[in-house]
């Protein structure tokens, strides 16, 4: 999974690689590889030993992250006729919108270094990799190290991380990896350490633009995950807004539980009777659907309410029951969240 979260644009392919040949290349979809791997320069690459190559491209706004059809072509050509200096100028050549494109090769799997940091955001317990995800990443050929104490909050202990195949470094090693995952945003100082290296976390531009300018400084590879549009079908599995907003409604409802001196269920025993607690979830986005699912559980009589009518439904599935405002305005904005409202009140 990581690999596609590390570069969206990059893709693994067994090529060709004669010795000393510098490998340049580009994303490529499915339908693309496959006509490639039909070509005449296929059969080539059946003659040399093969060996499997990462081809990324830097995410920065003055590079191209992809090949043209044509310009692919061209480099697999170049490539079967162990000519790189025809590789490199095929896939330097200018793009349609002018801007050129410069690409270079990744690191192999066997070489690449992950770093899982400690969160330093007070309060925060959440951590970037568990001991069963660094395992995967281990199976993979990478080194992942870990901080000491990264996973303490969270209930992994250093030896779990041991036994799963990370490596346990201080916190001046870790923001030495190649690439580094995170669950909240760097601080200044953490931006600063990362240098021109890769980051994988979520960022938040908008309100940290100070950390956004050292990350330009400093020439860095940025991810941000709360940027990733979660419309798409592919995207959804990156989709750590909704992931993090369900396990907040969740929660919510958890320490309203613990804040209530009474019964949440309704009891009928032989010393009475005792009412279900009644609950009301204000917004039933996917932090308020979740709450509605777990108070529902709990046994609570749940009502919900949102500014956007068609989630009624949805509330209505989970068990629990819509307020109805008398109000003519409809708060739904594009693509399904509420809009923003605009003007003084």
């Amino acid at each position: 999974m990581l690999r596609n979260l590390l570069f969206p644009c990059l893709h693994a392919c067994d090529v060709v690689a004669s010795k000393g040949t510098t490998i340049i290349g580009g994303a490529a979809t499915r339908s693309s590889r496959r006509r490639c791997s039909s070509s005449s320069s296929s059969s080539n690459f059946s003659q040399v030993t093969k060996k499997q190559l990462l081809l990324a491209s830097p995410c920065s706004s003055s590079r191209s992250l992809a090949l043209t059809q044509h310009q692919r072509l061209a480099v697999l050509r170049a490539l079967s006729s162990k000519a790189p200096a025809a590789a490199a100028a095929a896939a330097a050549a200018p793009l349609a919108g002018g801007a050129n494109i410069d690409l270079k090769a990744g690191i192999a799997y066997t070489e690449l270094t992950v770093g899982v940091p400690r969160e330093t955001f007070p309060g925060e317990c959440r951590v970037a990799g568990t001991p069963e995800t660094v395992g995967k990443l281990v199976t993979q050929g990478m080194t992942v190290r870990v901080e000491k104490g990264a996973g303490e909050r969270a209930g992994f202990t250093d030896a779990a991380y041991v036994k799963a195949g990370g490596v346990i470094v201080d916190k001046a090693a870790v923001w030495k990896s190649h690439v580094i995952t995170k669950v909240r945003p760097p601080s200044i100082e953490e931006g600063q350490s990362l240098g021109d290296r890769t980051l994988i976390s979520m960022i938040q531009p908008a309100q940290n633009p100070e950390l956004v300018d050292v990350f330009k400084k400093n020439g860095a590879t940025v991810l941000g995950l709360d940027q990733l549009p979660r419309t798409l079908s592919r995207g959804q599995a990156f989709d750590v807004l909704s992931s993090q907003a369900n396990i907040a409604g969740y929660k919510a409802v958890l320490e309203a539980v613990g804040a209530f001196q009474r019964f949440v269920p309704g009891q009928i025993t032989a010393a009475g009777r005792v009412q279900p607690a009644k609950v009301l979830v204000l917004g039933a986005g996917v932090a308020g659907l979740s709450a509605v699912q777990h108070a529902k559980n709990l046994g609570a009589i749940v009502r919900a309410f949102d500014v956007r009518p068609v989630v009624k439904e949805q509330v209505e599935s989970l068990g629990g029951e819509f307020v109805e405002v008398a109000h003519q305005e409809d708060g739904s904005g594009a693509g399904g969240y509420a809009k923003v409202r605009e003007g003084k009140e």
